[in-house]
């Protein structure tokens, strides 16, 4: 399912003497939540190093003081955390009912209200997939491991109640399903694939 919104964590401690309370690096937070919102939008091949630097509201320097490989290193670093962002929202789907199937889809109606807030919203790793797969080996490898996380996701909720192989199998179907799904709801601009997938879900499941 597709979520929106960086996770972060606050920690507080006393201020003393001679000791430098650590901050949040806010710009490259900024950097990569932009990269990653225009990355689900376009694709890599479809934005530029200004696109992500006028997105994010940062200075050349900036891009390059926190990613020195350019485009390609930040690019990696927004597939990174999408991958974490998406994998905690499968996380708590699954971890909030012992049945499989409510899970998947409560998942899926994540996604579906992401689509009805705004159809230019997929899955925030595949438009980068399409692009770069062929052209970049380490945006590869970025998006193959976040397929990765979300596939053990889904591996692990189903091994709850299915045999490893059947299991793992399982949760190859659901995850090509939804990406399926996901790709045709984009080009119709619609919610319609998603809306079906999740009233399968219980026969696909099975």
């Amino acid at each position: 399912m597709i979520v929106e919104q960086l996770l972060q964590s606050v920690s507080e401690c006393p201020l003393h003497y001679h000791r430098r309370v650590p901050r949040p690096d806010r710009h490259r937070a900024d950097l990569v939540a932009a990269t990653g919102q225009l990355l689900r939008r376009r694709g890599y091949s479809g934005t530029s190093v200004s696109d992500f630097l006028d997105a994010a509201g940062a200075a050349n320097g900036s891009l390059y003081h926190h990613f020195p490989g350019g485009k390609e290193e930040l690019a990696s670093a927004a597939i990174e955390a999408a991958a974490e962002q998406v994998e905690a929202a499968l996380l708590s789907a699954f971890d909030a009912t012992d049945d499989v199937v409510i899970g998947a889809q409560r998942s899926i109606d994540g996604m579906i209200a992401a689509f009805e807030a705004d159809p230019r919203d997929g899955c925030p790793v595949a438009p980068t997939a399409f692009d770069a797969a062929g052209i970049s080996e380490p945006l590869r490898i970025a998006a193959a491991a976040a397929f990765a996380r979300w596939l053990g996701v889904f591996e692990h909720a189903l091994a709850r109640t299915r045999d490893p192989d059947t299991a793992a199998a399982q949760a190859r179907v659901l995850l090509s399903a939804i990406e399926g799904a996901l790709l045709l709801d984009r080009t119709s601009q619609g919610t319609a694939n998603l809306q079906a997938l999740r009233d399968a879900i219980p026969m696909l499941l099975a």
